[in-house]
């Protein structure tokens, strides 16, 4: 039996169609334009070489794209009006298009070239026709056209300009000429913009309007000449359309320099010739080949264009001089502001040399005792390295040889890095100090915390420091170059350059591990000054150094993005490093030291009087005792011999006096001195805290005075009772912790 495939055959010729449906408009269409003739039209406002030329380039591509399609036949052909001065006529021949819907010489698309209102109000109704409509050359924005095609007119002025500054960059007198269109009044206006805020001086001397006439722009010319004009903008071909009247005028006035827009073939045969200077040429083959190639796909797929203006590029034409004019090439350094460089340098030399020896003369006194003097000379040393890198940073390309200024570069990290770590290191050691001592006495703990067991982290950054500067300088130093700056002359000389020390794509991941340390000691930093911000040592130094760390964060954070902003201005990239460095350093050294120093000429004055109380009590007793003397010397005597004597006793004794101590919560702790404290001077005062108030110096220097008295007095009291006949101790009176 056979099988019935008539309704498979009918579902299939369905679903076929049902898939081809949405194409049928294109199919159709494309049926329309099949076994027809497309005929796209080009209308402007006068006959030049110039529209000739975009003619030629319409017509070249019409027969390109009907050989592309056999069946279609595209056509391009151009239309002016017979007067170039009446825009009616032009308006005209522009409406004329829709007369021709319907007939066999129907127009499919115009591109025109808009020069007035009335040659606009015809384009919008040509488009209302549904005639597609583009603008060609000039524009018209206002209007209903599609699309324009053409130059910027605006970049074609401005370069005309920067034409006439390359060829004379003395300034003179010159003329324009324009004419009276859209496109044309704003080049002229570029072109006058551009002279006027150049640096050199260019005066208008008069703008010409041609009315589109060749006879009439020559002629300017020609009174540019006699009127001793220096140069001559023409923002159209117009002067050059005659080629032979053109070589006859220019021939009388070689000195006069001749800008003219367009670059047609007899422009370009001229300017071989060397009878004109500069030719800002456009392109009026492209924009014909653009115009018929937009049209004819507005017929067949619709206009599709994501952009309504299509630009062509523009070609300078400039007869270059045999001899250039010298080149001004500014070489930008640090200059004079090396001697702010040099005082800042001077000044922290000065104030860290000074402190050094004022901690070497009073390192026995209280006061730079319980500052740990070790420390504080790290931190003058690490202001002097640190500061030190202003001096090779100064070194600029007129002041040393290439090899001399690489090692300068190189030796500013290793200066800012050793001094920074030196400087951070030894801030956050003492914090460190502090802070173990308190965490173990809250814990009723005895520690002795001297300087070597915290020196390990000194020691530490400054290694991981200077092994990073040794590999650095080895594999990838950083290097002195010499860089041209954005700015250049009318022959795009660079008209500056610069020192700088460069860091080579290879010497990044150094530079940046080194940046890491840095931030790493200084965040440590910043962390330990946090816990300790509830203790308060002798003279506020915790304070203080939290203080100085949060200042140099704000400053890093701050300053080093304005550093890379500023690296094509030498000066003012030195001198703001200058200052960021020299703060840095300066901050530091008073926020260590004044308080210091105050705190130590007024520990001074309470001392002195203290002894000058205790020499009008002797003198009192002596004046009521006479034998006191004798009684002196016996009881220092008899003192002797029991100190040698009950030694053994009494160091029970006083370990049972601080068992006793270490069971009150209560005990008022004025000083935490070390084991030897009152032996070798190694001491660490430090207070608790008993209100977040802090103390004034006044009030530290008397409690200071108040501690040497209660400790003066608590030993000799052990010293003159011995055994059982220990005195009770009263609960207000502060004994010093040697264990702490």
């Amino acid at each position: 039996a056979r099988t019935n495939l008539a309704p498979i055959k009918m579902m299939l010729q369905l679903y076929v169609t049902f898939l081809l449906l949405p194409l049928w408009p294109t199919f159709s269409l494309q049926n329309e334009v099949d076994n027809k003739v497309l005929r796209y039209k080009i209308i402007t406002k006068f006959k030049s070489s110039f529209f000739q030329d975009i003619e030629e380039g319409c017509v070249s591509k019409a027969l390109a794209l009907s050989e592309e399609l056999p069946t279609t036949k595209v056509n391009c052909t151009m239309e002016t009006p017979s007067d170039p001065t009446r825009s009616d006529e032009f308006a005209e021949i522009v409406r004329s298009v829709i007369d021709t819907i319907g007939t066999p010489e129907q127009v499919s698309g115009i591109a025109v070239g808009v020069n007035s209102e009335e040659v606009a109000e015809a384009v919008n109704e040509v488009m209302k026709a549904n005639i597609p409509v583009i603008t060609i050359d000039s524009d018209s924005p206002t209007s209903d056209r599609i699309l324009y095609i053409g130059s910027n007119n605006t970049a074609l002025g401005i370069e005309q300009a920067q034409a006439l500054i390359k060829l004379r960059p003395e300034g003179g007198n010159y003329s324009i000429i324009y004419s009276k269109g859209l496109n044309l009044i704003e080049r002229k206006d570029a072109a006058m913009e551009e002279l006027r805020r150049g640096r050199h001086v260019w005066k208008n001397v008069t703008t010409f309007d041609c009315e589109d006439d060749p006879i009439k722009a020559l002629g300017h010319i020609d009174w540019c000449g006699e009127n001793l004009c220096d140069a001559v903008i023409s923002v159209g071909g117009w002067p050059m359309e005659n080629s032979t009247e053109w070589k006859r005028v220019v021939s009388k006035y070689p000195d006069l320099t001749t800008i003219i827009s367009d670059g047609t073939q007899n422009q370009l045969n001229v300017f071989r010739e060397g009878l004109v200077d500069v030719l800002v040429a456009q392109q009026p083959f492209v924009m014909g080949e653009r115009a018929v190639q937009i049209l004819y796909n507005n017929t067949l797929n619709g206009f599709t264009e994501e952009e309504n203006i299509t630009l062509t590029h523009l070609l300078e034409h400039i007869k270059i001089p045999t001899m250039l004019p010298p080149l001004d090439l500014e070489k930008k350094n640090v200059g004079s502001l090396v001697f702010i460089g040099y005082t800042a340098v001077i000044i922290i030399y000065s104030l860290s040399l000074f402190f050094s020896f004022w901690i070497y003369k009073n390192r026995a006194l209280p006061v730079v005792r319980a500052s740990q003097p070790i420390f504080l000379g790290m931190i003058c040393f690490g202001t002097i390295a640190m500061v030190s890198s202003i001096i090779p940073l100064g070194m600029g390309d007129t002041s040393t040889s290439d090899d001399g200024a690489n090692k300068a570069c190189m030796t500013v990290p290793w200066l800012i890095s050793i001094g920074s770590a030196t400087i951070f290191s030894a801030l956050y050691s003492k914090l460190r100090r502090i802070n173990r001592i308190f965490d173990n006495s809250n814990k009723f703990r005895r520690v002795k915390v001297t300087e070597k067991d915290v020196m390990i982290y000194f020691f530490t950054f400054v290694t991981l420091n200077v092994i990073v500067l040794i590999l650095w300088t080895i594999f990838a130093p950083v290097r002195f170059e010499r860089k041209y700056g954005a700015g250049i002359d009318p022959w795009n000389r660079s008209t500056s350059v610069y020192g700088t020390c460069h860091v080579h794509r290879d010497g990044i991941p150094f530079l940046a591990v080194s940046l890491v340390l840095f931030f790493f000691v200084l965040l440590m930093a910043a962390y330990e000054s946090y816990k300790a911000r509830k203790i308060e040592t002798e003279y506020q130094e915790s304070r203080y150094i939290t203080a100085i760390v949060t200042s140099l964060l704000q400053t890093c954070l701050i300053g080093v993005p304005s550093i890379a902003i500023v690296e094509e201005q030498p000066n003012i990239y030195y001198l703001l490093i200058t200052l960021l460095v020299f703060l840095a350093c300066l901050q530091i050294l008073l926020f260590m030291f004044i308080p210091k120093v105050k705190a130590l000429a007024k520990w001074k004055i309470a001392k002195k009087e203290k002894d000058a109380r205790k020499a009008r009590i002797l003198e009192k007793k002596d004046e009521n005792h006479p034998t006191s003397n004798l009684n002196q010397t016996h009881y220092k005597t008899s003192n002797n011999h029991h100190d040698t004597r009950d030694r053994p006793k009494l160091s029970r004794m006083m370990n049972s006096m601080k068992g006793a101590f270490s069971q009150r919560k209560d005990i008022t702790i004025d000083s935490l001195n070390s084991l030897d404290s009152g032996r070798n001077g190694q001491g660490l005062m430090i207070r608790r805290a008993v209100s977040s108030k802090n103390w004034s110096d006044d009030e530290n220097s008397d409690k200071t005075c108040e501690n040497i008295e209660k400790e003066d007095k608590v030993g000799k009291d052990t010293y003159m009772n011995s055994g059982d006949n220990v005195r009770k101790l009263d609960e207000n009176e502060v004994v010093k912790k040697s264990d702490y």
